[in-house]
């Protein structure tokens, strides 16, 4: 604007821009069955709990046989004694990976509510 009251709207272009092509979904890659041992042991003494076995084969949607393997090559096994070990299992078997699907049910089991629903 100008000092003597000539107003004048001044109308801006927004600039063009060309849409984005579509987002293509990640693929859902799965890691190789065969699990090398230095990906378990980051530093030489190293051990990890089996807990954190646990937890890697849950987070790579290992299948029960794979989760098996990467738990002897960390050196532990799942236990058909141990009640949290038969619930893992069973997590690997029906492909339940969520971590808060997979505490929900651990809790259930350890309350006894759901003991008879899982078969190894």
């Amino acid at each position: 604007m100008s000092k003597g009251g000539d107003a004048r709207e001044i109308t801006r272009k927004a600039p063009s821009r060309q849409p984005l092509p579509p987002r293509k979904a990640a693929p859902k890659s799965r890691p190789q069955a065969a699990v090398s041992t230095h990906r378990m042991t980051p530093y030489e003494g190293y051990a990890p709990s089996k807990e954190t076995a646990i937890a890697v084969a849950l987070a790579a949607r290992l299948t029960l046989d794979e989760a098996r393997d990467l738990l002897h090559v960390a050196g532990y096994a799942l236990s058909d004694s141990i009640p949290a070990d038969i619930v893992y299992a069973a997590c690997f078997r029906h492909q339940v990976y969520e971590r808060a699907h997979v505490r929900a049910l651990l809790g259930e089991f350890s309350r006894g509510r759901i003991a008879t629903q899982i078969a190894l």
